[in-house]
């Protein structure tokens, strides 16, 4: 049998290779790798004889237990425990252990006695029932429980304590003793249509429940919640439950475990959450309820005791309430305070309400339906009339007597179908599961319906989406339904509020960081709510009209079709009372309406109609006013119009007890009116009237040839503008107003404000935003009168209709016309004395009348004349502005000079001679955004490209809902005063829409007042050139002057300017050199941060004396703050003063070190803040609230070793421990602090690692921190030698001294890198001479300093080269470097010394050569002069070489070219290298943060606007540092991400490929929490690793094929090599699938099929008549019993296939009886790599086992790589050997 044994293993391995297929196959013993049950960690025991638990596939307890070596069976419960009386001797009948389902107490107790160290067990009677004494065995207390196990309140005893009696102290529930299930399930059986729970036969509730009337089904986990996600509807198959048993609190604790300092739950054994919760990063603590929610008044600060939470378990009430509040349309019961039922109980879906008896019972008779009066649960029943529609179903019902509205579709249950259309319009959409119309869905009459498959993102879940790729904003919490919570908080600020069902804040609710979060009751949608909401989105759609309370107003109307009627309380029609547009109203109320209530209904239909006044009876007001017209006049009693009382609009109202007034003045119309005062402007717009003094709907400027359209209201059509020579515009049909626009295009947003007009298409003077009840006054223009919003549910805001005056009327018209005279008018709309046109610059003296005093007028440039008078005259040129900036430019060779018409104004294409460009300008003389055309390409087309910076982002936040909208002028430009209309929120900005610090005001404040200063020439030509990429951009201070020192950043170039701007001559140097001092001595700190301060509009600009120091008191104008300064500028705290309060006295004292540093820290929570005394010093106690510990501390406010104390232990006793403490902070020395003093000096954490320096400053070679014990070595730059940390109590490392060589460095820089050359080095740290490549088998001869040695490359498979004689003899050190530094380039060529790797081609001064190939792969591309790949120039082998000229910018380079076209945004600042320089700044915000070498934001670096800017030391790169430096030029390669200190992150990203995963602090993987794409990111917790991780982790051949693993660690359908480019499927088991594999530059196969398992693929390839075939099970897997039917032979095999030894039966005889083994780890991963041409196939021996040697051949005919491996298939590091070599011996 050994002998036929031997051969089946010689036949499988030549199916292995793909030969034949075998007869029998090998031995399988299954190997448990990392078993995690308590039932499979008894199950891998392996000693002789030993008893071996057997388990089921979920690695529970097989019910039947038997100990082979002995014959024994016997029957075990879930716990794995016997159960007495089963067990029988060997040769008798197994027991009979049919499966009691588990009790309460048992299932209890089982999840605890196997998981939690010392936690509470419950104790259980043999039936399983809760023995009626509990004790806690690791606490010792005692007390009492009932039947369903809960505590019976006051029977704990404490440890020592006698136990309580509790004999007959187990009071059972009303009636029988059921469980929760059963009892549930009794109590709704009155209910028809509720959901019943389904119980198995202990009355324990099913894992997987379904509604029977809904036809839902979902899973509930082990404490009894609904599995959020597993909810089905009707008709779809019901949920998998297997393995859900995550609770509440595991699934909050398992998401907020990603988000660092966020609040992790803390969760019992059973998944529920402990009373008691603290969040860790604050300290702070609260109770909590059964639901997780905090308990109010129960929130202790840090450093306080924790909370007393006593543990109340939920009463029946609860339970059942929290059990089925995720289930929607559910009867959820309401419990009072106590958890006790409420006598009264409702359905809310229904109306149903009825009694209940104290334990939750239904009482007979008392169920009353919908609309009825509630029961009186003392005896009375009122009954109702109705049906228990459905929602649908209800508003089905309730608009079928309206012909033509939306009647919505529903399904044989009364639910909405997911496609919903409207009959009269053709429209169709699709709506999601929470009822809401899917956006994008909607299709017009004609289109193909959409396809609503999978549309199940509601709004709350799609808003959530896209704020999660916003870092720190507000991310919305929704509940299982995808409904918003009604609490929300931000989880970066801690702010937390209440909201609606649309997600609106509710006012007054918001609360500060550390404050109780509010208690918002959860109000579910009335019907009219429901129905508004869900039908808001259709144009042209009834849409209810609610009031505050969500009922239905007694009238409503159609918009849209002018339709009205009165409706039920229900909402429904009542009959009779529908009237069509233009028809009276019905009076909906009790009292018949009068005449003038009856006129005033049907006015109200028709937009700007007349509507009739009437007083509180009903009555006509004896004086009536039209208010679109704002004529008045007298009425009768019956509303008849007083012949001659008529008084036309700006006239006082008649006097109705007889007298007419008359009007004053000319009869002149608007239009004749402007004529005649216009008449005496030369070149002004002079508009045409008709014959009846009205405006021609066509008006034309004679001076510039521009004409254009007005509409109805006199108002200019937009685009209807057209320059000298083009045709007139037609302007028939064009008489939409601002206000109609503006209401058209906010209809397209949901929820928008959507303005009324009147029927002029005027804007009405009260405005009010349906979606939330707000209400305000606007002017004529449509602008919020300040102080008049009113909330919602507040009576509106009286509005006074003031008709416009002659000055505003003739400024709203003329405002939209470029460079026209625009009158300036006073608060109270009256002509202003001195009016200016600003195009021109002229300005002259006005009548009240608006009409120019004679001989006033000033030309451009000079002082503005005196109105009451005089009339200055003007000097010099009135150029215009591109004149003027023309000519300030002609001396700057190669700058950009604008080109100017024969009037003076900008050309609309501009072009720069020298650089070829070209592009548009629109009509405020703004650069238009991608019309940048590069040289040699044609000129970009400029026509019709007008819109403007403010006009495009209004257009692109249009699209947002509740965003901001910026408000631009007639020009395009921003408007002063800015304001976002869903929060209240207004703002000052300046010219280019940045925000004006301190002039934000919340909402119901009043609006800031900000003043329209004009730009001055600097800052026209700063922002007319901030879009062009090297353009010069001037700097100006905050009042618009030119600096006197002007620098051009693309050119380095700087120079002194005149106040005009104009270079001073003799001044200019070039990039390099040092600038020309423009002032007469050198700036000091204060004058330099001054000038820095004065470049933000608003911000804080210091205030020094005449030497330049800081003045001790400081004030910022704009916010109208003071405060005291050191002599360093720094602020003394405790000094700053508010606005309005007298300044503070500011003594000379400068801030102490302690005080430095409190004031730092004090805004940070959790940080420890030193505590100082009255004169600054250091206290010599400390203490960090946070954290309770306190130590000693030196003068110098360090750490005293040994005196650190933990929470509750005393403090430490600093008296005596140090000399007494010096008057003043010791002086630093001379010489500048090294990198090991820095750090030391910052840390400011106590308990933190503090580095230890030598007494020169450099890092100790070993390195401890004191409070976790651990040591390490580290190199000169006190990095971490890896391998060196001792854990705590172990002897310290031995760490030389000598700093890392040039090897060491390194070997240890590309250690991680898989497949990259790694330096191998000597015992000194000095290279090896012979240097190999492992993953290419390449070896060469390397000099001292680790260059390649020319000609002595060998191949793979060559023998290495002889390196001795080669080179002198190896210097003692390494050699030290020429007089000139290496440069970049030389210092990478250096480093790639690898052949086949990538060397960089520098040219003779050591620069990089634009042109970049690399000669192993054939391809090529181009850099910067940093070296940088230049996107999109890499070309293939065989290709051209890239063209490369002007290829140049860096990564800095191009973000400061791209961030250059958005105004106002951060623009980032390079060195002459193009790197990034450590300090940044925001010119337009005046923040400035340091940045690391990848231009990543410092964190805690930044700095507000008017403080000095951050020292940003220029430290060493870390190897994380390093790593992601030297990758980031390679087009889609991983980068690691490092933290602030240069370390990894825990949690590491490919970008190109979306996959996360965790990693060591060495940048290590951990294996098994790789996840890909789309997936959630593991949270780096430990887990077992799946088989997929294992083999991912066993990998450790550079080059070498690795598995692609899930989220969970399970195999990705689709595989592929990356080394070789080859893809393929694999089945579950990770195992190929036959002619999936697809080659290199093939697109990748399609997985998404069940593939061919092995078996399968063995079977269809058997083609052979009488050959063997395996037989196969439904799942593709290996029978375990396989025959070979041509000679009878039968035999078992392992899940792989292969033969098991000894079971092999001869034809004619019995099958042997197999049992399914399965795969070992080895077999597992053969099977999978086999069909992989090149895989490392591992050798398994006879038992599945890991040979100890493991070759990979690349071919069948190469030798390939060998190396040792552990018998769990680990690689050994350093056994590997190279082809050609011998094996190594891994004995």
């Amino acid at each position: 049998m050994n002998m036929m044994f031997t051969l089946c293993l010689l036949l499988c391995a030549t199916l292995a290779l793909g030969k034949m297929p075998p007869e029998v196959s090998t031995v399988c013993v299954p190997v448990i790798s990392g078993p995690h049950t308590r039932c499979q960690r008894e199950a891998s025991v392996t000693v002789p004889g030993a008893f071996l638990s057997q388990c089921d596939p979920q690695g529970q307890y097989l019910p039947t237990q038997c100990w082979e070596a002995t014959g024994y069976c016997w029957c075990v419960n879930a716990a794995g425990e016997e159960v007495q009386g089963t067990r029988t001797p060997p040769g008798q009948p197994r027991p009979n252990c049919a499966v009691r389902p588990l009790t309460l107490c048992e299932q209890r107790r089982a999840s605890v006695t196997a998981t939690v160290a010392g936690a509470y067990v419950p104790q259980c009677d043999s039936q399983g029932r809760f023995l009626p004494t509990q004790c806690w065995e690791s606490t010792g207390q005692c007390w009492c429980v009932n039947a369903a196990g809960e505590m019976v309140p006051g029977t704990m005893t404490s440890q020592g304590q006698p136990r309580p009696n509790c004999a007959g102290s187990t009071p059972t529930l009303p009636g029988h003793p059921l469980t929760m299930c059963e009892w549930w399930r009794a109590g709704v059986s009155h209910l028809p249509g509720s959901f019943q729970p389904q119980c198995d036969s202990q009355g324990q509730f099913l894992p997987i429940q379904c509604w029977e009337a809904t036809g839902q089904c979902w899973c509930i986990n082990r404490a009894e919640e609904v599995v959020l996600g597993t909810l089905t509807p009707r008709g779809r198959p019901r949920p998998s439950c297997t393995g859900l048993s995550q609770t509440s609190c595991e699934r909050l604790r398992a998401s907020a475990s990603q988000v660092p300092g966020a609040y992790v739950p803390q969760c019992d054994s059973e998944g529920r959450f402990l009373p008691t919760q603290c969040r860790v990063s604050t300290g702070q603590c609260w109770c909590v309820n059964a639901a997780g929610d905090e308990v109010p008044g129960t929130l202790t600060s840090p450093g306080q005791t924790r909370p007393t939470c006593p543990v109340r378990l939920m009463t029946r009430c609860e339970f059942w309430s929290a059990s089925v509040s995720h289930l929607p349309g559910a009867y959820v019961p309401q419990c009072d305070s106590q958890g006790q039922f409420l006598p009264t109980q409702c359905r809310v879906s229904t109306g149903q309400c009825w009694c209940v008896t104290p334990a939750g019972e239904m009482v007979s008779g008392t169920l009353t339906s919908q609309g009825q009066p509630r029961p009186n649960c003392a005896g009375s029943t009122p009954t109702l009339p109705g049906h228990p529609l459905t929602m649908c179903e209800w508003w089905r019902a309730g608009v079928s007597h309206r012909p033509g509205s939306f009647q919505p579709q529903c399904d044989s249950q009364g639910q909405f179908l997911p496609i919903q259309c409207w009959e009269a319009t053709g429209q169709c959409w699709c709506i999601n599961r929470a009822e809401e119309v899917v956006l994008g869905t909607l299709t017009p009459r004609g289109r193909p319906r959409p396809s609503c498959t999978g549309l199940s993102q509601t709004s709350c879940e799609r808003l959530r989406a896209s704020a999660s790729q916003v870092p720190g904003a507000y991310v919305p919490q929704c509940d299982s339904e995808g409904r918003f919570l009604p609490t929300q908080c931000r989880v970066s600020t801690g702010q937390c509020w209440c909201v609606n069902a649309a997600g609106d804040e509710v006012p007054g609710t918001l609360t500060s960081p550390g404050q109780t979060r509010p208690t918002c009751p959860v109000r579910l949608l009335t019907r009219c709510e429901f129905w508004s909401a869900s039908v808001s989105h259709l144009p042209g759609a009834y849409i209810p009209q609610c009031d505050s309370q969500g009922s239905f107003f007694p009238t409503q109307c159609w918009v849209s079709t002018g339709q009205c009627w009165c409706v039920t309380p229900a909402g429904e029609v009542v009959p009779g009372t529908v009237t069509p547009a233009g028809q009276e109203r019905h009076s909906c109320t009790d009292r018949p309406q009068t005449l003038c209530e009856e006129r005033r209904t049907a006015g109200a239909t028709v937009a700007g109609a007349y509507v009739p006044q009437c007083d509180s009876q009903g009555q006509f007001l004896p004086t009536q006013c039209r208010v679109s017209t704002g004529q008045c006049w007298c009425v009768t009693p019956a509303g008849e119009m007083v012949s001659g009382t008529l008084t036309p609009q700006g006239q006082p109202r008649p006097n109705c007890a007889g007298s007419t007034p008359t009007l004053p003045g000319h009869p002149l119309t608007m239009c004749e009116w402007w004529r005649a005062g216009v008449s005496h402007l030369p070149g002004s717009f002079q508009p045409q009237c008709d014959s009846q003094g009205q405006f021609l709907p066509i008006q034309c400027w004679e001076a510039t040839g521009q004409c254009w359209c007005i509409n109805r209201a006199e108002e200019v059509v937009l685009g209807t503008l057209t320059p000298r020579g083009q045709p007139r515009p037609s302007c028939t049909g064009l008489s939409q107003t601002s206000c109609e626009r503006l209401r058209a295009s906010a209809s397209q947003v949901p929820g928008a404000y959507v303005p009324q007009c009147d029927s002029e298409g005027r804007f009405l003077p009260t405005q009010c935003r349906v979606s939330t009840g707000q209400c305000w006054c606007v002017n004529a223009a449509g602008d919020e009168v300040p102080g008049t919003l009113t909330s919602p549910g507040q009576t509106r805001p009286t509005c006074p209709v003031r008709l416009m005056t002659r000055c505003e009327f003739w400024s709203a018209s003329v405002s939209h016309l470029p460079g026209a005279y625009v009158p300036q008018c006073d608060s109270q709309g009256q002509f202003l004395p001195t009016q200016c046109r600003v195009s021109t610059g002229q300005c002259w003296c006005v009548t009240p009348a608006g009409e120019m005093v004679s001989g006033t007028l000033t030309p451009q440039g000079q002082p503005r004349p005196n109105c009451a008078g005089s009339t200055p005259t003007l000097p010099s040129h009135p150029l215009t502005m591109c004149e003027w900036w023309r000519a300030g430019v002609s001396h700057r060779p190669g700058s950009f000079q604008p080109q100017c018409d024969s009037q003076g104004q900008f050309l609309p294409i501009q072009c720069w001679e020298a650089t070829g460009q070209c592009w548009c300008i629109n009509r405020a003389e703004e650069v238009v955004l991608g019309t940048l055309t590069p040289r040699g390409q044609p000129r970009p087309s400029c026509t019709g490209l007008s819109q403007t910076s403010c006009e495009r982002l209004r257009a692109s936040a249009s699209q947002v809902p509740g965003a901001y909208v910026p408000q631009c002028d007639s020009e395009g430009r921003f408007l002063p005063t800015q304001c976002r209309v869903s929060t209240g929120q207004c703002w000052c900005v300046n010219a280019a829409g940045d925000e004006v610090p301190g002039t934000l005001t919340s909402p119901g404040q009043t609006r800031p007042t900000c003043p329209v200063r004009l730009l001055t020439r600097c800052e026209f030509w700063s922002a007319s050139v901030s879009h062009l990429p090297g353009a010069y951009i001037p700097q100006c201070d905050s009042q618009g002057s030119f600096f006197p020192t002007q620098c051009w950043v693309s050119t380095g170039q700087c120079w002194c300017v005149t106040p005009a701007g104009e270079v001073v001559p003799g001044t200019v140097t070039p990039a390099g050199q040092e600038r020309h001092s423009c002032t007469d001595r050198p700036q000091t700190l204060c004058e330099e941060r001054r000038t820095a301060g004065a470049t933000v509009a608003g911000a804080y600009v210091p205030q020094c004396d005449s030497q330049g120091q800081f003045l001790p008191t400081q004030c910022w104008e704009s916010t109208g703050q003071c405060w005291c300064v050191n002599a360093a500028g720094e602020m003394v705290p405790g000094t700053l003063t508010p606005q309005g309060q007298p300044r503070p006295s500011c003594a000379d004292r400068p801030q102490t070190r302690c005080e430095l540093w409190r004031a730092s820290v004090s805004q940070l929570p959790g940080a420890y803040v030193p505590q100082c005394d009255a004169q600054g010093q250091f206290l010599p106690t400390q203490c960090r609230v946070s954290t309770g510990q306190c130590w000693c501390v030196t003068p110098a406010g360090e750490v005293v070793s040994g005196t650190l104390t933990s929470q509750g232990q005393p403090r430490p006793t600093c008296t005596g421990v140090l000399p007494p403490y010096p008057p003043t902070v010791p002086t630093l020395p001379d010489r500048p602090q090294t990198l090991c003093e820095q750090r030391r000096a910052s840390v400011t954490v106590a308990g933190a690692y503090v580095p230890q320096c030598d007494s020169q400053g450099q890092f100790l070679p070993t390195q401890c921190w004191e409070s976790t014990g651990q040591c390490w070595c580290v190199n000169a730059a006190g990095e971490m030698v890896p391998g060196t940390l001792t854990p705590q109590g172990q002897p310290r490392p031995s760490c030389a001294d000598r700093p890392q060589t040039r090897c060491e460095l390194w070997r240890a820089s590309v250690s991680h890198l898989p497949g990259a050359y790694v330096p191998q080095c000597d015992s000194q740290g000095q290279f090896l001479p012979t240097q190999c490549r492992v993953s290419t088998g390449q070896c060469w001869c390397v000099t001292p300093a680790g260059e390649v040695v020319s000609g002595t490359l060998t191949s793979q498979g060559q023998p290495r080269p002889t390196c001795t004689g080669v080179l002198p003899p190896y210097p003692p050190t390494v050699p030290t470097l020429p007089d000139r530094p290496q440069t970049l380039c030389e210092q990478r060529r250096a480093s790639g010394t690898v052949a086949g790797a990538y060397v960089p081609q520098c040219d003779s001064q050591g620069q990089f050569l634009p042109t970049q190939c690399q000669e192993s792969t054939g391809q090529c591309w181009c850099v910067t002069p940093a070296g940088e790949v230049v996107s999109g120039t890499l070309t293939p082998q065989g290709q051209p070489r890239p063209n490369c000229a002007g290829l140049s910018p860096t990564s800095c380079e191009r973000l400061r070219a791209s961030a250059s076209q958005v105004p106002g945004a951060y623009v980032p600042q390079c060195d002459s290298e193009g790197r990034f320089l450590p300090t940044q700044c925001r010119v337009s915000t005046g923040q400035c943060w340091c940045v690391n070498a990848a231009g990543d934001e410092v964190p805690g670096t930044l700095t507000s606007p008017g403080q000095t800017r951050p020292t940003c030391p220029v430290r060493l790169m870390t190897r994380c540092e390093f790593w992601s430096a030297s990758v980031s030029h390679l087009p889609g390669a991983y980068i690691p991400q490092c933290d602030s200190q240069g370390r990894f992150f825990p949690t590491q990203c490919w970008v190109s490929t979306g996959q996360c995963w965790c990693v060591t602090p060495a940048g290590e993987v951990v294996p098994g929490t790789v996840t890909p794409a789309g997936q959630e990111r593991h949270s780096c917790t430990d887990r077992p690793q799946t088989l997929c991780e294992q083999r991912r982790t066993g990998v450790m051949v550079a080059g070498a094929y690795v598995p692609q693993c899930d989220s969970q660690g399970q195999f990705l359908p689709t595989q592929c090599w990356e080394s070789t480019g080859q893809c393929w499927c694999v089945n579950a088991a990770g195992e190929v699938v036959p002619g999936t594999l697809t080659p290199q530059g093939q697109p990748r196969p399609n997985c998404a099929v069940r593939p061919q398992t092995y078996c399968e693929y063995w079977r269809s390839g058997v083609t052979a008549p009488g050959a063997y075939l395996p037989q196969c099970d439904s799942e593709g897997r290996f029978l375990p019993t396989q025959c070979w039917s041509s000679i009878g032979h039968c035999w078992c095999v392992n899940g792989a296939g292969d033969g098991i030894s000894g079971t092999l039966t001869p034809p004619g005889q019995p099958k042997p009886n197999c049992e399914v083994v399965p795969l070992t780890f080895c077999q597992l991963w053969r099977n999978s790599v086999t069909p992989l041409p090149g895989a490392l196939v591992p050798q398994c021996d006879p038992q599945g086992q890991f040979q100890p040697t493991q070759c990979w051949r690349t071919s069948s005919d190469s030798s390939g790589y060998c190396g040792c491996f552990s018998p769990a298939g680990e690689a050994i590091p350093g056994t590997q050997t190279p082809p050609g070599q011998p094996r190594p011996s891994c004995a």
